[in-house]
């Protein structure tokens, strides 16, 4: 789960909080919310389930695949989900079944969770296609911008647990034999702890090449960490070891670790944290006594099939404790956490994940959802027309004065969000002036733009800047970008303008559009 990093200028709109303590939070202590909703990764979607029926109220797409993991609002309002096809966070109106926004990410999209305080939200992954350059990248859920990318090369960021407090989150990486924490505060690794490969390292079932590339190599594949209600323990397990490791929170060792299930995916600890429930490929949830990890019991959810099918994923608990929710290949088996028998089976789409039930935000926490769907909805008004091609927002008209961010242009492609204004399209001066913004974590923004820009109208005339005052250089810049003679330019029954960047970060051309009325 996640919490913060890297600067960016975006629309974020959301917090997302969960409602229990599938990551191990004390009972009582949860926000009441209706709903629980589940990333289904293959189809690209997100289900909501009705936790009072247990049945789909409704199930929204987001693109062609989902990322795995999912966070909601405190009041479960809005929801964060991932596109992990199109690297990005996707913030959705779970009363309208909308996407309020898209935020571009530099990094993959994996593991997703809201910090207790409600305040940001963390996003897992790795940088392009290296494993060990992991990052989590930190959202502000209030001024909706990126915060911070941390990315200390110690391996990939698959899901992950705050504290209690809120001051640490704790981090399973695929990619090495490592749980790394960072501080919340500083957003500085302070702990990078190793744990040894089990002699009971299962061998990777047929056809598996990704397991069986990292048996090879020696190591886990950490999927998850789950922490103790009384934020004394973490648990971590991952998919080529047999193990469930228990560690000590306050002096960062291993304290035991113990065999449980087959391929273990998902971990998560029961609210009064007596138990450790952990969710495996074979489809099986074992239950270990979370103070001695000894097995209490093993209970079969999913068919494990043909191969390298998926048994089960991952586990969270209802508010009270009384029953648990385990995501399968195709469903979500919804269990008597004392009888540990199953209860119903929910039927999602293809390859379920994480659940919002598995984050917790505390009862303290001050979120205005209000604003926050506010701000989107008037970011969604500035481009609610933008072409599917790629082109910027064709938002309102510049026939009379409005202000500036009325008529801003936004274009996302490739990791580099570049925004433009028009200062003086119904204005007076010698000048037409742009104020443009490139923001990004990928990439050196080294561009001069008189070179690669071009103002067109619909009369087929192009126009070259004369001058631009950004700097060179950088993941943020921005500047003026200045057209002389704009009497010439935005001359009577002029229909629109276009404002063409070629080049940039590998985009051959971004459009931003401005229909005129005279």
């Amino acid at each position: 789960m996640s919490r913060r990093t890297g600067r960016i200028t975006l629309f974020v709109v959301g917090v997302l909080a969960l409602v229990l303590a599938g990551c191990g939070r004390a009972a009582g202590r949860v926000p009441e919310t209706r709903y629980t909703y589940v990333a289904n990764a293959v189809d690209g979607t997100v289900s909501a389930i009705d936790l009072t029926t247990d049945q789909v109220a409704w199930t929204f797409r987001l693109g062609e695949r989902a990322a795995h993991g999912i966070a909601a609002s405190p009041d479960g309002t809005i929801v964060y989900a991932g596109d992990s096809a199109a690297r990005e966070v996707v913030v959705v109106d779970a009363e309208r079944q909308a996407v309020m926004r898209r935020i571009p990410l530099s990094s993959a999209v994996h593991g997703i969770d809201i910090a207790p305080d409600g305040e940001t939200l963390w996003v897992g992954g790795s940088l392009g296609d290296d494993p060990i350059k992991g990052t989590l990248t930190v959202i502000n859920t209030a001024s909706n911008t990126i915060e911070d990318v941390v990315s200390p090369g110690l391996g990939s960021a698959s899901h992950f647990a705050f504290t209690p407090d809120g001051k640490e989150i704790w981090i399973a990486s695929t990619s090495t034999n490592l749980v790394w924490v960072v501080d919340t505060a500083t957003r500085r690794v302070t702990a990078a702890i190793p744990l040894a490969v089990s002699e009971q390292q299962q061998r990777p079932e047929p056809g598996d090449d990704w397991t069986a590339s990292l048996a090879e190599k020696q190591i886990i594949g950490l999927n998850e960490v789950a922490i103790s209600p009384d934020g004394s323990r973490a648990y971590a397990v991952g998919p080529t070891t047999s193990e469930l490791y228990a560690i000590d929170v306050k002096n960062r060792r291993v304290l035991k670790s113990a065999p449980a299930g087959r391929r273990a995916h998902g971990v998560a600890v029961s609210p009064n944290g007596k138990e450790v429930w952990i969710a495996d490929w074979a489809g099986v949830v074992s239950v270990l006594d979370a103070a001695n990890l000894q097995p209490l019991a093993s209970i079969q959810v999913a068919a494990t099939g043909g191969e390298l099918q998926r048994g089960a994923n991952h586990v969270a608990f209802s508010r009270d404790g009384r029953r648990a929710y385990v995501s399968s290949i195709s469903d979500i088996a919804v269990i008597d956490a004392t009888g540990r028998r199953v209860l119903t089976r929910i039927a999602v789409g293809q390859e379920p994940h994480e659940f919002s039930l598995e984050d917790w935000v505390a009862p303290s926490a001050t979120i205005d959802t209000a604003a926050i769907r506010a701000a989107a909805e008037r970011s969604v008004a500035v481009s609610a027309s933008a072409p599917s091609s790629g082109s910027a927002t064709d938002a309102p008209t510049a026939g009379s004065e409005a202000a500036p961010n009325e008529l801003t242009r936004i274009n996302d492609e490739r990791s580099v969000v570049v925004e433009v204004t028009p200062l003086n399209l119904a204005g007076a001066g010698p000048t037409l002036d742009f104020q443009v913004a490139l923001n990004t974590h990928s990439v050196e923004l080294d561009y001069n733009l008189t070179k690669l820009a071009v103002l067109h109208d619909d009369r087929g005339n192009e126009y070259a800047p004369a001058a631009w005052d950004g700097a060179r250089g950088g993941h943020h810049v921005s500047g003026m970008l200045t057209f002389e003679g704009r009497s010439e330019i935005v001359k009577p029954g002029l229909q629109y303008l276009e404002l063409e960047l070629k080049d940039i970060a590998q985009v051959p051309s971004r459009v931003f559009r401005w229909e005129l009325t005279n």
